[in-house]
């Protein structure tokens, strides 16, 4: 059995002491509808991507392995590698898609290792254990492991108690709301995302009900209010819902780093949040 140690996991997770990640390590996930959760899952890691990265392994320098097989000799990756991190961007340039991945294998090794020798255990804080390998990822980056573009850095300036603050900006202390992110496809609820946040974390994650997928109004503008009450009575009232369509969603992020293009968004109409403006939440990071 897993015990959870919240100063352990907020200290090793990147969290100065006190703060504990936004994630509670009790939270339940219930009554989760598999299409749309299987789209949230397709958009945080899209099928397709492993056919689009190009990987390469090497041995202190000595090329070992490039896959796909046929990019060595059409982008002419050389026999021996003398700067991974200044090979990348060129290869990338050619190579036009995905993210290019060099690993030396000893290096490659003591990361797994790393993480093999302190890993997750169901009941551990989860979002700052992802915060510490993301630290560790980050420091093997600079030792050998080269990752272009770098899905890591959109999270690399994350403060510390990043995720507390935001956790508390939806549920101060004593307090419990709900979060709703509602995405349409046409006429369609193409997926959602309902959240029971307590005390400044996350108790409950589920997805709107099934029966809820089917518009009833011309329009996701106009269909969008009717979610928010079958919302409120899952997870309470609504600190924040958020609501735009699939193309949209498509295109922005959920690090800090992405928070700007979705007040942007918001401000152009193209992403509708109650009960305020996502301006109202200020700057992230």
């Amino acid at each position: 059995m897993s015990t959870y140690q919240p100063q352990r996991y907020a200290h090793e997770g990147g969290l100065v002491a006190g703060h504990t990640a936004l994630l509670s390590p009790w939270a339940s996930y219930v009554d989760i509808e598999p299409r749309q959760w299987q789209r949230l899952y397709d958009w945080l890691l899209p099928p397709y991507r492993s056919h689009t990265d190009l990987f390469i392994l090497h041995d202190r320098g000595r090329v070992l392995t490039v896959n796909p097989v046929h990019a060595r000799a059409a982008l002419g990756i050389p026999d021996t590698i003398a700067d991974p991190a200044g090979l990348a961007p060129a290869l990338h340039a050619r190579w036009g898609r995905g993210t290019v991945v060099i690993l030396e294998r000893g290096q490659y090794q003591s990361w797994l290792d790393d993480i093999q020798r302190d890993a997750w255990l169901p009941g551990d804080d989860l979002l700052a254990y992802g915060l510490k390998i993301k630290d560790l990822a980050l420091r093997y980056a600079a030792e050998g492991i080269v990752l272009y573009p770098s899905p890591l850095d959109a999270w690399r300036d994350v403060a510390p108690d990043f995720l507390r603050r935001v956790g508390r900006a939806l549920a101060p202390d004593g307090t419990q709301r709900g979060v709703l992110l509602a995405v349409y496809d046409g006429r369609e609820l193409w997926t959602s995302l309902v959240l029971t946040v307590r005390d400044g974390q996350v108790h409950a994650v589920t997805t709107l009900p099934a029966e809820s997928m089917a518009a009833r109004a011309g329009s996701w503008r106009d269909d969008y209010v009717r979610l928010i009450p079958i919302a409120e009575r899952m997870a309470g009232p609504l600190s924040l819902g958020v609501f735009c369509e699939r193309r949209t969603f498509e295109t922005l992020g959920i690090s800090p780093a992405y928070w700007p293009a979705w007040r942007d968004a918001n401000g152009r109409g193209d992403v509708i949040s109650v009960p305020a403006p996502l301006s109202a939440f200020g700057a992230a990071g």
